[in-house]
């Protein structure tokens, strides 16, 4: 089922570009000689916005991180599950590419939107930073006419009301505590406050000590 729009249009610009692609550009701008941070970060996104388009379902991880890089990517079908696999699930579920992926940096883009490449020992090369930048490009397209192409957000469900509630009777520490020790009342607002804030609070009643 579609979302509001206005949610949509809310999680989009808060998660994704501000968030999301901050980060990246962030990444991009600092030219870090670790791959790692740039692919998290540029994985994570596709992955949220497939689910943008697809919705958030168990599940369907696989589904949403392939049709976003066939359709915005511009890669074939083939192509896209093989970044699926060698790369989203290898990063999730060990940490790192799949098998014999090497993955690496290089700020200047000279051969863009060739993500992928082999060498003459059967080794698999990913670009990260062409991946990112055809990442971003696709987001900017996207900004230009949101609900064209996207219509879900993840909904808070009674798993994730239980979950938080939980957490609020384990966390006992103050954050005023924190913002003494480092001599501020309060810092300003960061890009990556969560989207269901205050939405979500409404469910709950915070006592604090």
């Amino acid at each position: 089922m579609a979302t509001d729009k206005t949610k949509v249009e809310t999680y989009f610009k808060q998660v994704v570009q501000d968030y999301n692609c901050g980060d990246v550009r962030e990444l991009l701008r600092l030219r870090l000689d670790k791959a790692g941070p740039l692919l998290a970060c540029t994985v994570n996104g596709i992955d949220v916005v497939g689910g943008m388009m697809l919705g958030f379902h168990e599940g369907n991880s696989r589904k949403r991180s392939t049709e976003f890089m066939r359709q915005h990517l511009s890669l074939t079908e083939e192509s896209a599950d093989l970044m699926y696999v060698l790369v989203r699930c290898g990063l999730a579920h060990e940490g790192v590419p799949t098998l014999a992926v090497q993955f690496f940096v290089h700020y200047e883009r000279c051969d863009p939107k060739k993500l992928l490449y082999k060498d003459d020992k059967n080794a698999i090369w990913l670009n990260v930073t062409e991946l990112a930048h055809c990442y971003l490009e696709a987001i900017e397209q996207i900004a230009k006419d949101v609900h064209r192409h996207l219509s879900h957000v993840p909904e808070p469900g009674s798993k994730g009301i239980t979950i938080y509630q939980q957490a609020l009777g384990l966390v006992t520490t103050r954050i005023t505590d924190f913002w003494g020790k480092i001599g501020s009342t309060q810092p300003p607002p960061r890009s990556s406050l969560s989207p269901f804030f205050p939405e979500s609070l409404k469910h709950f009643t915070v006592k604090t000590p």
